[in-house]
Formats: C-alpha cells, sequence, structure tokens
C-alpha cells in the first residue's frame, strides 16, 4: 500500500529524493492479443499515437517487456514491428515456449543460431516457437503525451522490472515519478516493485 496516497495501485519510486515529485495516471487499456489488436480496425486508429505498453502472458504476474512509442511509430504500429521480430525469430522466446526447453536468442555469435537461419526445417521451429510465444502474449497500452514516454518508459522498467528487457533495471531513474496506474492493468509485489 502506497503510504502517501493510500492506494495499492500506485507505486512510489524506489528512491525518492524530491518530494515535490511529478505524479503521471496511467490509464492502461487492455489486455489485448497481437491478433485481436492488430486486426480491429478501430484499434489502429485509437492507438495511432504515443505511450508507452507492456507485455504480460497470463500464467505469470512477471511482466515480459516494457516499451514506449513516441507517436512516430504509433503505439498500434510499435506492436505490429514487435510482432514480425517475434514471428521471425529477431527477438529472445523464452524457454517454456520452445520445445527444446532453451530460450532462443538470435545471436549473430553463436555458430548454432547461424546453422539454424539456414536451415529452413530448423528456422520453421523458430518461427513456430514465435508463434507460440506471441498468441500468449497480453497487451496492455497507456496513451500518454511525447513529452512523457522516455521518462515515464524509464521509470517502468526500474519500477516493473520486466523479464525479456535488460537496460533500465539496474539503477534508480535519473528523474524518478510516481505512475499512477489505473485501467486494466495494476501492478503487484510480483511485479518486482
Amino acid at each position: 500500500m502506497n503510504e502517501v496516497l493510500g492506494r495499492e495501485d500506485v507505486v512510489e519510486p524506489k528512491s525518492v529524493d524530491d518530494p515535490q515529485l511529478v505524479r503521471v495516471e496511467l490509464n492502461w487499456e487492455g489486455p489485448f492479443s497481437f491478433k485481436e489488436l492488430l486486426l480491429t480496425k478501430e484499434y489502429k486508429e485509437k492507438f495511432k499515437c504515443s505511450g508507452v505498453y507492456l507485455w504480460k502472458t497470463p500464467d505469470s504476474n512477471v511482466v515480459e517487456y516494457v516499451g514506449r512509442a513516441s507517436g512516430n511509430p504509433s503505439l498500434w504500429v510499435r506492436q505490429f514491428q514487435h510482432y514480425i521480430c517475434l514471428i521471425g525469430g529477431h527477438y529472445h522466446i523464452p524457454a517454456p515456449f520452445t520445445d527444446t526447453g532453451i530460450k532462443w536468442v538470435c545471436n549473430h555469435e553463436n555458430s548454432e543460431v547461424l546453422d539454424t537461419l539456414f536451415d529452413e526445417m530448423k528456422f520453421n521451429k523458430v518461427t513456430a516457437y514465435g508463434f507460440r510465444y506471441a498468441a500468449a502474449i497480453n497487451i496492455y497500452l497507456a496513451k500518454l503525451s511525447f513529452d512523457k514516454v522516455n521518462r515515464v518508459e524509464r521509470n517502468l522498467l526500474y519500477d516493473l522490472q520486466p523479464s525479456t528487457t535488460d537496460w533500465g533495471k539496474k539503477t534508480a531513474p535519473d528523474h524518478p515519478i510516481i505512475l499512477i496506474h489505473c485501467g486494466t492493468f495494476r501492478p503487484t509485489r510480483n511485479h518486482g516493485v
């Protein structure tokens, strides 16, 4: 529970130096599957804007990924780009979504990866893993003005500690803010806060 505001859905920054911190309200919409979001015409128009987003899988309380959209590309376009990268083997695919039980990492320095990229049958398995992982992701979107997206994303990374993002999680943001989570996503202690 947030001691200052008396609400459980308010995440205080992990380090608070300035008592006059900015508070930003995030009105989360979702969860959406990639298929629902990308094939529903109204969503393409509705999310033709800047904002932040996060991914979760239904079987986990862990936030998988946190990202931002500047408006160009939009929130909708960023999810399209991510989907293409997921099913194309560009992104990490967690072990539970592979047949081998080993996380797929498209590392150009790994000879097994290079062998897979030039073997159609092996690579088809990787794309199947990507489809499987993409189908399991729940997407949450929060519209924000362009001037806030970088700072809010950095605070979300630190506060939520997403499992598939490597940067922005170890050190507190230079400009911590208080994030007020409204709508369909509410962080819990399991989300790293």
